[in-house]
């Protein structure tokens, strides 16, 4: 009985092992298989945050872009005259700034939508106050 119990065993696992070679090629082929849908989705979300960063170009270059807020500044153009035949006039602009200055800002928010896309776009109102002191700062030479 020994011999034919031995004989069963070996015909079990050479089924066994055969099924699992099959088993692992059904499930290599089932997993190709499944990675053309995922580039689909890959595809198709790569084309939607494309589209998304050309609506964000469109609508800000309608609204403007980035702004950036410097106080009340008193910009004076200056020339110093020349010495000498030789030398040249020098010319530049003497910067002034406040010595208390205060700003205002109303900021509003609000949505643009293009297709399936939103932007937020803010207008801003701003309003600058400032107090200059220009007793002794002209010293140029």
């Amino acid at each position: 009985m020994s011999g034919i119990s031995n004989l069963q065993f070996s015909l079990l696992s050479g089924i066994t092992s055969r099924s699992l070679g099959v088993k692992l090629i059904v499930v290599c082929v089932l997993a190709l298989i499944m990675i053309i849908p995922a580039l689909f989705v890959q595809s198709l979300v790569e084309d939607r945050t494309n589209r998304a960063a050309d609506v964000i170009k469109e609508i800000s270059s309608h609204v403007g872009g980035q702004q950036t807020f410097l106080g009340p500044t008193l910009a004076i153009p200056y020339t110093i005259p020349a010495r000498s035949p030789l030398d040249s006039a020098k010319r530049g602009v003497y910067l002034v700034f406040p010595t208390h200055a205060s700003a205002f800002l109303k900021v509003a928010t609000e949505e643009r939508r293009r297709s399936l896309f939103k932007v937020p776009v803010f207008r801003a109102d701003l309003k600058f106050d400032g107090a200059f002191d220009l007793t002794g700062r002209f010293c140029l030479g």
